[in-house]
């Protein structure tokens, strides 16, 4: 499993969970130092494509597969809040800026720009059907986007600025979080369902399964909450101040026995990698390794695994990065299944439609060129016509004259 960290130290960090007759250790990979300001959020697609964002207002592409850079993203104009990719065909992206961006991984070509927020978005959150997406933001408000149609659907006021939202895998229900709150909504009627209180701060959640969700932030405590029947279930302690992120994975080793892995990074620096078992509702855990970095670490991002797939597909994804704008166009015009094609067209920029009003202008400038072409045409004969009449009237003049 590859685990990739982000840091206040403007640094970039690479693990691998490596077992060894039965212990297991993390090998670091990688460090990467392309920031120029604290990294606040890294993601990792299935095809191994990592990509970050930082307060320097740029997004770095990855390729975790050969460990190369491949690109700089620029489109914000603010620090960045938060990545989320949508299977392995587009990127999302949140800023203090206002904006949310959708990038399509082929060519990294930004298809819509959403602008609704009054302040900065704090968090982004995809439906598993592509169809939705949520965001929150500094204004007090939870905005619902419709991804079909390319447009906002609605606006729900919060009391509290949230700082996180994310959707459950089945897609029945969402979290939101504001400062030490957690509010479970069901979508039927996009209602409170069940609240949660922590004694601090909650920076970072993940649910594991469609009906248990866990969350961790001061204290150093991860808390595994059901939010069918709005109950804890069971709790970890880290031994840590403060936890900064939380990631979900299944099991490499074991992918089939239905074992998850969970990687917390805390802002103390040390790396936690649990194996939890859920039977019957019931959560248990075991401690697979901790390592203790040098670091103040402020997000995580783990890989999937995944069937195997050919190098080719990996290496044509990550070479799309650092195409011309020419290029990117071409690409994007690359064979897809169904649903990403009808995500492409909702989101691509339309030309906008003329109106009546500009329609009835139009005739109007093309009567007027029309009619100054007409008289600038009787002007040049009358200019033609004038000197034969002076001609005839010099004639007579001089015939009067003889007599």
């Amino acid at each position: 499993m590859e685990i990739v960290t982000g840091t206040y130290e403007e640094l970039l960090f690479g693990y691998t969970l490596v077992e060894e007759e039965g212990s297991y250790s993390l090998l670091q990979t990688f460090t990467d130092h392309s920031h120029k300001g604290c990294i606040k959020c890294v993601a990792i697609s299935d095809n191994k494509i990592l990509v970050s964002g930082c307060t320097d207002e740029s997004i770095h592409i990855y390729n975790l597969r050969t460990r190369k850079e491949h690109g700089t993203l620029e489109e914000h104009e603010g620090s960045l809040t938060r990545l989320e990719f949508f299977q392995n065909s587009h990127l999302f992206s949140t800023g203090e800026d206002g904006k949310l961006c959708v990038w399509k991984v082929a060519g990294w070509e930004v298809l819509r720009t959403f602008k609704g927020h009054k302040g900065a978005v704090n968090c982004v959150s995809i439906h598993p059907s592509g169809k939705m997406a949520l965001t929150v933001g500094q204004d007090h408000t939870l905005k619902t986007w419709n991804l079909v149609t390319g447009r906002p659907a609605y606006t729900s006021n919060i009391k509290q600025v949230a700082d996180l939202v994310l959707w459950s895998p089945s897609g029945d229900c969402y979290a939101v979080s504001s400062n030490n709150n957690i509010s479970i909504y069901k979508v039927d009627d996009c209602k409170v369902c069940h609240k949660i209180q922590a004694a601090g701060r909650i920076c970072a959640l993940a649910f594991l399964t469609a009906e248990i969700l866990a969350y961790a932030g001061d204290g150093g405590i991860i808390f595994f909450y059901d939010v069918v029947n709005g109950k804890e279930l069971y709790q970890i302690t880290t031994d840590t101040n403060r936890i900064r992120g939380l990631s979900i994975s299944l099991s490499h080793t074991h992918p089939d026995s239905g074992s998850l892995w969970l990687t917390s990074v805390s802002s103390d620096g040390y790396i936690n990698v649990y194996s939890i078992q859920v039977e019957e509702g019931a959560v248990t855990s075991q401690l697979l390794v901790s390592h203790k970095t040098k670091f103040r670490l402020t997000c995580v991002a783990t890989s999937r695994p995944t069937k195997n797939q050919s190098d080719k597909s990996t290496e044509e994804t990550s070479k799309t990065a650092v195409k011309t704008k020419k290029q990117m166009f071409k690409t994007s015009g690359r064979e897809h299944d169904e649903e990403n094609q009808t995500l492409d067209l909702a989101l691509s920029e339309q030309k906008p439609k003329k109106s009546a009003k500009n329609d009835k202008n139009v005739k109007k400038r093309k009567a007027i060129s029309e009619q100054d072409s007409c008289s600038k045409k009787a002007k040049k004969l009358i200019k033609h016509k004038e000197p034969s009449k002076n001609r005839i009237k010099k004639k007579k003049a001089r015939s009067e004259k003889k007599k």
